[in-house]
């Protein structure tokens, strides 16, 4: 069987990435954009070539799908190619099957919005990917629907987690701009047998460091340049790719040089190498009870800016904090209060 490409959003790709081990834990090839693409690559032509190469592709629709016009491309792409697939063998519905996987909060309803045809899609419910693991086989053709699975299960590492977590997010104004702002801890979570919890000494208070160019200028390199790689565009994406350590240093003084975090990251940094490693942040938005719904609407506005900032870049100055070597790269998580 040749590769399988997965399509998902910024926000999914730590699902993506699951997804991905467990199906090549059934000997399944996986193609995924996070694995085999770089800033500097034309991504729109790879992508191109990994959908057109593809024996399947499987769409993950997050709540967040519905704006990122990269997924919809890659939709609109493998619907062409499953037609011009099928129509050399004779209209055969099990030739190149493109679904959907759909996470919490994602209705079957919604899927005809993104396919604009008939197209059945995998729910994922509370048991996630191993759950659903036999009806993505049976869609990829790979498994009878209802068949058992194996009784084997690839063996998980432990988890060594830093978490920042920002509580009481606000709106301020600095510089006539408006930035979020939100009081934050950092804490340091091991699986790892005889070591202990730990957190900041102090709460502290993070303002966001970029404002709403840099924010601009970023979005567009992640979401448009791709569209464009040439001229004018290579231009404009090389001058922001030369200030993403920058940016990475500013959200790293913003948050790793406080005093009272030190110790906690240095525990992370020096976590064991059979470890796995992952940072996440966490915004709760949560307000008092009886605040106004003004304050509320502002504290949901600035969660929402608190969680797309682009936390992978964290410089401090000589790598990146969360990519790398030495198993170093600890992965990225987004998380806020229901």
């Amino acid at each position: 069987m040749g590769h399988v490409f997965i399509s998902c959003c910024e926000t999914d790709r730590e699902f993506a990435d699951n997804l991905r081990k467990s199906l090549e834990f059934h000997e399944i090839s996986v193609w995924a954009p996070d694995r085999e693409t770089t800033a500097a690559d034309a991504v729109e032509q790879m992508v191109q070539r990994a959908v057109e190469g593809a024996v399947a592709v499987i769409v993950v629709l997050g709540t967040k799908t519905m704006n990122d016009a990269r997924v919809q491309g890659q939709i609109k792409a493998a619907l062409k190619v499953q037609k011009e697939k099928r129509k050399t063998k004779s209209g055969d519905e099990s030739l190149y099957p493109v679904f959907p996987v759909l996470l919490e909060g994602v209705s079957a309803t919604a899927v005809e919005l993104f396919f604009r045809v008939e197209v059945k899609g995998v729910p994922v419910g509370p048991g996630g990917i191993a759950e659903a693991m036999p009806l993505i086989l049976a869609a990829l053709g790979e498994r009878k629907e209802g068949a058992p699975l194996p009784m084997l299960r690839p063996q998980s590492e432990p988890l060594e987690e830093l978490v920042l977590e920002l509580t009481f997010p606000r709106m301020v104004e600095i510089n006539n701009q408006r930035r979020a702002q939100a009081d934050a801890k950092l804490l340091y979570v091991s699986e790892v047998a005889g070591k202990r919890d730990v957190q900041s000494e102090e709460v502290f208070e993070f303002t966001v460091p970029l404002g709403p160019i840099e924010r601009d200028r970023l979005k567009w390199y992640l979401e448009h340049y791709y569209k464009w790689p040439v001229g004018v565009f290579k231009q404009r994406a090389e001058a922001t790719e030369a200030d993403l350590p920058k940016w990475g240093r500013e959200l790293y003084d913003a948050v790793m040089n406080e005093s009272s975090v030190r110790t906690v990251l240095n525990l992370w940094k020096n976590a064991t190498d059979t470890a796995a490693r992952r940072f996440t942040v966490f915004a709760d938005p949560r307000m008092k009870k009886g605040t106004k719904a003004v304050e509320k609407a502002e504290a949901n506005e600035a969660a929402t800016l608190l969680l797309t900032l682009p936390w992978e870049l964290i410089h401090d100055g000589r790598s990146y904090l969360f990519q790398g070597a030495g198993g170093g790269a600890g992965k990225t998580a987004l998380a806020q209060y229901p």
